[in-house]
């Protein structure tokens, strides 16, 4: 349930909780508009030392990078997707 709201970008979905919510919409805010809100910046302080905001930053940032550098060469999307839900805990 929380791969298939990050996913979808449901920032509201009851599968994330708040610190997971703050960081999805600063991440989406920080792609969509380049700078994030001084809202969401702070949203996320509330629940991310300064250290890991900056890395949630670079992150987002290389993540950007490679879509851009693969979307450019025309490198081609893998024919099979990942399972993200092989990766998700037991329950």
């Amino acid at each position: 349930a929380q791969i298939d709201a990050i996913r979808g970008g449901d920032a509201a979905s009851p599968a994330l909780d708040q610190a997971e919510r703050d960081v999805l919409v600063f991440v989406e805010d920080l792609i969509a508009n380049v700078r994030a809100s001084d809202a969401n910046l702070a949203a996320v302080r509330r629940h991310l030392s300064d250290q890991h905001v900056v890395d949630l930053i670079v992150v987002t940032g290389y993540y950007m990078m490679i879509c851009r550098l693969l979307e450019t060469s025309g490198r081609a999307i893998e024919a099979s997707p990942i399972d993200w839900n092989a990766f998700a805990p037991s329950k």
